[in-house]
């Protein structure tokens, strides 16, 4: 089987699903019944094209990016134009079962463009779906909402990180949708249960209004202000448009000197901090199932978190708690900071919930899914009219 993969995002650019494209592939390369070739972005703005293993080809297209971490319109239309002319060149020369697309846009719609030649699966990240990112409101009701049923209805599969991500994609679309969840590497993120005086909270992800760190700040101001002897420590990683503006709150709360923004830190430092901390608080008004949720649990972090796609990982780990509501979340958090019993029971649960959620396991689920999307009976010839 040889699969056509796309996806713009890929270490050291992006994020979530960069990660996740870097684990799969690994997993493949350790196996003998798969060839992919994915076609992605180069960090230092020059073609490249590059071995993983005998049977992982890299192709790294120039998009001329500004930052690493953050993706403009630019850039990506940049990639599709170049991604779409080296898909017919490989098409041409290559005799690929599948095509995998890494989010609906731009690379679902590469996938729709080149149906006739090989079918495609789409995989759906959160921000892709139409209604999630309320920054892509009137894009999503005058275009994306439009070609995300087309590109849907016309793929194999769909698949979703969540039960959440699949009730918001069904709005757009009544199609079948299989959940795939993102693995974890727990020999790269474990626990250290060593006993701290501190009570370190930690938040990672982009200071973006969607994540809704203001929330766990004002949590953190309520515990500070009207429980001054809790010894806690809160942590948040991740930079953005508002970052300003999330330190200056800060300020006004009065706890600066019991909050350290970090901003923006390599992925392989991200293990350390885990395991240096003891509660993971993520307050988004709306989340797929990103990996820093499943890091921090295999890091042996009790977890506090909306209910959005990451509640799915809470059994007898930790609370969920109302978007948007700090006082809930500052309940919670010292419910656990005054029963250190509590908070121990849910670290170690936590760790034991992350063991099941292996990359192999999720490389096995895209393995069925490639077979099933190409050779069942199920897969039918006007998907790729």
């Amino acid at each position: 089987m040889r699969i056509l993969m796309l996806n713009y995002e890929y270490p050291p650019l992006g994020g979530g699903a960069g990660n996740a494209t870097f684990y799969l592939l690994n997993e493949f390369t350790k196996r003998d019944d798969i060839t992919v070739d994915l076609i992605t972005s180069s960090a230092h703005n020059r073609f490249e094209k590059e071995r993983l293993s005998d049977n992982i080809t890299l192709y790294k297209l120039p998009v001329r990016k500004k930052n690493p971490h953050y993706w403009r319109m630019g850039e990506i239309l940049v990639w599709s134009i170049l991604a779409y002319r080296l898909c017919r060149h490989l098409i041409k020369v290559n005799k690929y079962t599948l095509q995998h697309c890494w989010f609906g846009w731009p690379s679902g719609i590469l996938g729709y463009l080149n149906r006739k030649e090989v079918p495609y699966i789409v995989g759906l990240r959160g921000s892709d779906i139409p209604g999630y990112n309320t920054r892509l409101k009137i894009l999503d009701s005058l275009f994306f909402g439009i070609i995300s049923k087309n590109v849907w209805i016309h793929a194999e599969t769909v698949t979703v990180l969540s039960e959440d991500s699949l009730k918001l994609a069904k709005k757009t679309l009544h199609r079948d949708f299989i959940i795939i969840r993102n693995g974890v590497n727990t020999s790269e993120f474990f626990p250290n249960f060593l006993n701290k005086s501190t009570i370190k909270i930690l938040t990672v992800g982009r200071l973006v209004e969607r994540k809704g760190i203001e929330y766990t700040i004002r949590a953190f101001a309520d515990i500070r202000k009207n429980n001054p002897e809790c010894d806690v420590h809160l942590t948040i990683v991740g930079s953005g448009n508002l970052e300003k503006q999330l330190k200056d709150l800060a300020y006004e709360l009065h706890i600066v000197d019991n909050v350290s923004f970090l901003g923006r830190v390599d992925h392989e430092m991200l293990p350390d901090i885990y395991r240096d901390h003891d509660i993971f608080v993520l307050s988004s008004l709306n989340e797929a199932l990103g990996n820093v949720t499943q890091e921090a649990i295999a890091s042996g972090l009790a977890l506090i978190t909306t209910e959005t796609g990451a509640a799915e990982l809470l059994n007898g780990n930790g609370f969920i708690v109302k978007k948007c509501d700090f006082q809930d979340i500052s309940e919670k958090l010292l419910l656990l900071i005054k029963n250190p019993n509590l908070l121990s029971r849910f670290k170690k649960r936590s760790v034991e919930i992350s063991e099941r959620m292996s990359w192999k396991e999720c490389a096995d689920s895209y393995l069925k899914v490639y077979h099933s999307s190409v050779y069942s009976p199920e897969s039918i010839s006007y998907n790729r009219s």
